[in-house]
C-alpha cells in the first residue's frame, strides 16, 4: 500500500502549486492581474470536470491506463504552458492549456480511494484508512504553496510549472509501477445493477459535500479580505496554514477511534458540530488575530465530515462505480468552492465588512445538516465503523 499512498501524496502536492503558480506566471507575462485570474479559475474548472471524466473512465478501462494517459497528458500541457507563455504566445492559448492541464490531472486519489475496499476488511479499518488518506492529501496540498514561494526566493514562477510537470510525471510512473493492472467490475452472468446510476444516497452525499466546497470558497475570498482590512496582509497565510493543520489533526484523531454510531448518526452530529464552530469563528473574526485559534478548531470540524462522506460511498454505489462517485464528490465540491468564491467576491463590494461574508459558512452548514437529515434513511445502510 505505501507506493499507492506515495503516489497520492506526489500526484497532490503539485494541486497545490499550479494554481498559485499559474496567477503568478500570467501576471508576469502579461502585465494584468485580470487575465491571471481567469487563467487560474480556467484551470480550476477544467480539475473539476476532468475528475468526473477519469472517475467514470476508471470505472470502465481500470485506473492504470486512465491515470497513465492522464499523466503524460497534464505533464506535456504544463511544459507547453510555459514554454508558449514566455515566448509571448497568445492570450487564448495560454488559457486553453491551462484549462487541458486541469482537466487532465491525474485523480490517482480517486483510484487509490476506489481500490481501498479490496484491501480492507472491517469498518474500523475504512475509518483509518479514510483518514490516512485525507491527511496525505490536505498535508500535500499544503506543502504546495509553499514549494512556490522556495522556487520564487531562486527563480521565476516559471520554475515552479516545469517542478509541477516533473512531480505529476514522477507521481503516474510510481502509480503505475505499482498499480497491477486493473479491469472494469464486470457483473456476472449479466445480472442488472442493484442500484440506479444517480442512486438516493449518492444525490445526498454530494448535495453534502457541496457545502464543504462552498466554506472553502468563502474563506478564499473572506480571510484576505478581512487580513487586509485590519492592515495585516500577512496573516492571511497563517490563517490558511492553520486551517489545513487543523484539518490534518482533525483527521487523525477521527481515524484514531473506532466509532460504535450508524455513519448517518456521526455525520448529523459533525455537521451540528461544525455549525457551532464556525458561528463562533465569525464572532472571533471582530478580533482578527482570535481567528488564528478558530480556523484551526473549524479545520478539525470539517475533516471527519470529508471523511464520513467518502466511507458513505461505500455503502450508497456500486464497487464497480466508486472510482467515478469519488471523484464526482470531490468535483462537485470544486464547483461549491469557485462558485462561493465568485457569489463572496461580489458581496465584498456592497457590504461594510468583510467579517459579515463569514455568516455564509455557519448557514450553509446549517442547511448541509437538515438536508442530511431529511434524507437520512437514503442512508440506512451506513453502519457504524466498527460494526
Amino acid at each position: 500500500m505505501s507506493p499507492r499512498l506515495a503516489a497520492v501524496f506526489l500526484s497532490a502536492v503539485p494541486i497545490g502549486m499550479l494554481a498559485l503558480t499559474m496567477v503568478l506566471t500570467v501576471e508576469r507575462w502579461t502585465d494584468s492581474l485580470a487575465a491571471a485570474g481567469t487563467v487560474s479559475a480556467l484551470f480550476s474548472l477544467g480539475n473539476a470536470c476532468g475528475l468526473g471524466i477519469q472517475g467514470a473512465l476508471m470505472d470502465r478501462l481500470g485506473s492504470r491506463i486512465v491515470i497513465g494517459i492522464a499523466g503524460v497528458a497534464c505533464a506535456a500541457s504544463i511544459a507547453a504552458f510555459v514554454m508558449i507563455g514566455n515566448a509571448g504566445g497568445p492570450l487564448w492559448l495560454i488559457a486553453a492549456l491551462a484549462l487541458l492541464a486541469g482537466s487532465s490531472i491525474p485523480a490517482v486519489t480517486s483510484a487509490v480511494r476506489a481500490a481501498l475496499p479490496e484491501f480492507l476488511e472491517g469498518d474500523g479499518d475504512k475509518a483509518a484508512s479514510y483518514a490516512l488518506l485525507s491527511v496525505l492529501f490536505q498535508a500535500a496540498v499544503t506543502i504546495g504553496p509553499l514549494i512556490v514561494s522556495a522556487c520564487l526566493l531562486f527563480a521565476t514562477p516559471d520554475a515552479a510549472g516545469v517542478l509541477a510537470a516533473v512531480v505529476i510525471a514522477a507521481a503516474c510512473l510510481l502509480f503505475v509501477a505499482q498499480q497491477p493492472p486493473s479491469r472494469p467490475h464486470i457483473k456476472r452472468d449479466g445480472a442488472p445493477s442493484r442500484r440506479p446510476k444517480w442512486p438516493s444516497g449518492l444525490v445526498t452525499v454530494l448535495g453534502t459535500a457541496s457545502a464543504v466546497g462552498v466554506v472553502s470558497g468563502v474563506f478564499v475570498v473572506a480571510l484576505p479580505a478581512i487580513a487586509t482590512r485590519t492592515a495585516a496582509p500577512a496573516l492571511s497565510g497563517l490563517l490558511f496554514a492553520v486551517l489545513a493543520i487543523g484539518e490534518v489533526v482533525g483527521a487523525f484523531v477521527y481515524g484514531a477511534r473506532n466509532w460504535s454510531w450508524r455513519r448517518r448518526e456521526q455525520l448529523g452530529v459533525f455537521l451540528l458540530g461544525a455549525t457551532v464552530v464556525f458561528s463562533l469563528a465569525v464572532f472571533a473574526a471582530l478580533w482578527p488575530y482570535w481567528l488564528v485559534p478558530a480556523m484551526f478548531l473549524c479545520g478539525m470540524a470539517i475533516a471527519p465530515i470529508s471523511i464520513i462522506l467518502s466511507i458513505l460511498l461505500d455503502d450508497v454505489v456500486e464497487p464497480g462505480e466508486l472510482a467515478r462517485a469519488y471523484s464526482l464528490m470531490v468535483a462537485v465540491s470544486l464547483a461549491a468552492t469557485a462558485a462561493a468564491s465568485a457569489l463572496t467576491g461580489a458581496m465584498a463590494s456592497i457590504i461594510s465588512s468583510p467579517v459579515l461574508l463569514l455568516f455564509i459558512v455557519p448557514a450553509s452548514i446549517s442547511v448541509s445538516y437538515a438536508w442530511s437529515r431529511w434524507r437520512k434513511d437514503t442512508l440506512l445502510s451506513g453502519a457504524g465503523s466498527n460494526g
